[in-house]
């Protein structure tokens, strides 16, 4: 085989472990988001360890072509709990509504991370705290919706 055709395989090979590497990355992240959230309809059901592989399909996810998770919408869903600090490490999420549900305590300021964050919704949810003074870095956020029930300052 020539030199050409080794640099192609080795490349193909990385990405082919990449991409798993990062499916799992994901699912995790989602996973730890999970159990901070209480869900007694189950809708997060599907999220589980043993179905890793497909969570641009799970309930609330919307990924991109490539498997980026760029939309996590559980918006209606009846939760409760926290918003686990992983939120901050979907460095590609565009979307972001966790709206009309019972999640209470801070909200986490690392959600800043993901500079792309178009749209930010927590309406009618009871955050308490202070809203993450580092907003202002989120250059292309075009709406930000958080009315009622929640006392973030």
């Amino acid at each position: 085989m020539e030199g050409g055709h080794w640099v192609f395989v080795l490349v193909f090979l990385s990405h082919v472990g990449s991409s798993q590497s990062s499916h799992s990355s994901n699912a995790k992240l989602l996973l730890s988001l999970k159990s901070a959230i209480v869900d007694p309809s189950g809708f997060l059901d599907g999220w589980r360890e043993a179905n890793y592989s497909h969570y641009c399909s799970w309930a609330g996810v919307q990924c991109d072509s490539f498997d980026r998770i760029i939309g996590l919408d559980i918006s209606n869903m009846n939760l409760s709990g926290q918003i686990a600090p992983q939120i901050g490490y979907f460095h590609s999420l565009i979307n972001f509504s966790v709206a009309a549900n019972k999640f209470t305590g801070p909200f986490p300021s690392n959600i800043t991370n993901g500079l792309g964050l178009k749209s930010f919704n927590i309406c009618s949810s009871m955050f308490v705290g202070n809203f993450p003074t580092n907003f202002s870095k989120l250059k292309a956020l075009e709406i930000l919706a958080t009315l009622k029930q929640h006392t973030l300052s």
